[in-house]
């Protein structure tokens, strides 16, 4: 029995001595792999207890009320002269730009107009010269002072003459005397016209008494020419500027006319010329009672 005992201290001394020789070796890898484990502070949490950090907000802070300050001052106190000077001259160049802008809409609507007014005063006259010219009668003569007769129709590069039919309106109508010439002075283009009346003797000049009526203002030039009639198929048309044949008129007469700074188109007229009086209404002539 004494002999068994040594031996169970021995086996418990043993088992004591391994035991805490593995708690030592645990502790002592803990102490070890702890300082790595842990993670390293971030540099919030460093700066938050630095002595450093608080004055630093504390003058960010600082410069933000004084920046808010002087903004509330500045809105209390207004604009200064110069940001008014400025927003003043913008301001005027911007109404200067709208006035321009306006000024011209309203001149080029005017130039629009003055044009329209022009090309509608072309048609006109070209309408009225067509009907006075296409009618042109050939068939009645005019005594000459030297007792020859002639037809009505003469005419060169600046004025013509003849005896057409007068557009029917009121008050007037049937066979005139006409006659196309610049006069005046700034010179105009000027129409005049009398109702016809048989001649017994010779014939009256245009004067006076007939009326007269402006085609165009502002008259910059004028010129007329003629084509004359073939008689046979191997004649040819040929332009002149005049026409005195006694005879026969032209078959076509061009005008070129240039009035108020702008050129017509050329106004190209063909006369039927009438070779009979059947069917000639005279107007406005001396009763034969």
């Amino acid at each position: 029995m004494s002999a068994q005992r040594p031996a169970a201290r021995r086996g418990r001394t043993s088992s004591l001595g391994e035991g805490e020789a593995g708690v030592s070796r645990s502790t002592a890898a803990r102490l070890r792999s702890g300082p790595a484990m842990q993670s390293r502070p971030s540099a919030a949490q460093r700066h938050k207890g630095s002595p450093v950090s608080a004055p630093r907000r504390l003058a960010a802070s600082s410069a933000r009320n004084r920046a808010a300050r002087d903004a509330r001052r500045r809105a209390a106190r207004g604009f200064t002269l110069v940001e008014v000077v400025i927003a003043l001259s913008l301001v005027s160049l911007i109404m200067l730009g709208l006035v321009s802008a306006l000024g011209g809409f309203g001149a080029t609507a005017s130039r629009l107009d003055e044009r329209a007014g022009r090309a509608g005063d072309a048609w006109l006259v070209g309408g009225l010269l067509r009907t006075a010219l296409a009618s042109g009668v050939r068939q009645l003569k005019q005594t000459l002072p030297d007792g020859s007769k002639v037809n009505f129709f003469r005419g060169d590069a600046a004025e013509l003459s003849w005896l057409g039919t007068m557009p029917a309106r009121y008050g007037s109508g049937g066979l005139h005397r006409f006659r196309l010439a610049a006069a005046g002075s700034p010179p105009r283009l000027l129409l005049q016209y009398l109702p016809y009346v048989p001649d017994t003797g010779v014939s009256a000049a245009m004067d006076e008494s007939a009326a007269v009526h402006v085609l165009a203002d502002a008259l910059d030039g004028l010129r007329i020419a003629y084509q004359s009639r073939p008689v046979t198929p191997a004649e040819e048309a040929v332009w002149s500027d005049s026409w005195t044949d006694p005879e026969r008129l032209p078959e076509r007469v061009r005008l070129d006319i240039a009035a108020a700074g702008e050129t017509w188109p050329p106004l190209f007229i063909t006369i039927a010329g009438v070779d009979n009086s059947d069917g000639l209404r005279l107007v406005n002539t001396p009763s034969t009672r």
